[in-house]
């Protein structure tokens, strides 16, 4: 069986820089992202911006960027294939870190706790 590669568009966001192209993952993207196996995220047909006012450095254009998987705080990934299911349980909150304040619907395992949302693993 070969594993399937897909394309999805990306916007990673960390304290300081914002990426976005494309990112390939092997199989659905909710485990690709959440695997433990995989310590940096690669984005193709990359643009890097900086977010910090008086940087010297405009927007970068690069092949592929590769972030460590600890440095995005937000991740948005566009065009779910149909077959691509976030987790089931769901709550409406705000998030906030140490640059973004972020609302939305949040998706959880079912036996997840909201208080636990952020807490249960520490990141690679």
């Amino acid at each position: 069986m070969q594993v399937q590669v897909r394309s999805y568009p990306v916007d990673v966001l960390t304290a300081h820089y914002r990426v976005y192209g494309e990112l390939q993952t092997r199989g659905d993207p909710t485990i690709f992202l959440n695997d433990e196996n995989v310590s940096t995220l690669t984005v193709y047909d990359a643009t890097l911006m900086p977010l910090r006012q008086g940087m010297r450095l405009g927007a970068v254009m690069a092949r592929e960027i590769h972030i460590p998987k600890n440095e995005p705080q937000v991740l948005i990934l566009g065009n779910f294939e149909p077959e691509v299911r976030p987790l089931p349980k769901t709550a409406n909150l705000i998030c906030f870190t140490d640059t973004y304040v972020l609302r939305g619907t949040f998706h959880m395992g079912l036996e997840t706790q909201i208080s636990d949302l952020f807490y249960v693993q520490a990141g690679p």
